[in-house]
């Protein structure tokens, strides 16, 4: 790219033209940015899933603690072991508290529910939590190729 002065006026000369090696310049200005950019979706998505997870599993050792109401209120911790519950009341509880960056009209990022596939439309972003037995599961997706972010923990 040259800068030419001009009659004191700034030109950058031939940004987009085809002559040359531009071209390729230019995409391959879009691809890295493209990149970037869901590299910059991916880290807060990580970080999303790390806070849910700290939060529930928290959450449930102070039930194991000390009983009583847990969740701002939302966990009886006698009930606790009951299947779906942790799942249920993480998901009241943390539902509107996180956005999806993939998705801005996704309003509802931590969904309850799992069904071990990354490629159905619209999942991107979203953090799944399911409580099946005695083990809690939270899974993020990123894309419908890399694999997803998963823990699993007990229910003690």
């Amino acid at each position: 790219m040259q800068i030419i002065y001009e009659k004191k006026r700034l030109h950058l000369n031939r940004t987009f033209s085809c002559r040359g090696n531009n071209w390729i310049l230019v995409a391959v200005g879009v691809t890295a940015y493209s990149g970037y950019t869901t590299s910059a979706k991916k880290v807060p998505s990580k970080s999303n899933h790390k806070t849910i997870h700290k939060y529930a599993m928290y959450e449930m050792k102070k039930c194991e603690l000390s009983g009583g109401t847990q969740m701002d209120g939302n966990l009886e911790c006698d009930d606790m072991t009951n299947g779906g519950v942790v799942a249920l009341v993480v998901v009241d509880a943390l539902a509107f508290n996180f956005s999806n960056l993939y998705d801005a009209s996704d309003n509802s990022t931590i969904r309850k529910m799992w069904d071990d596939d990354c490629t159905a439309s619209g999942i991107t972003g979203r953090t799944h939590i399911e409580d099946v037995g005695s083990n809690v599961t939270i899974v993020t997706c990123f894309d419908k190729v890399s694999d997803p972010l998963k823990v699993t923990f007990p229910i003690e």
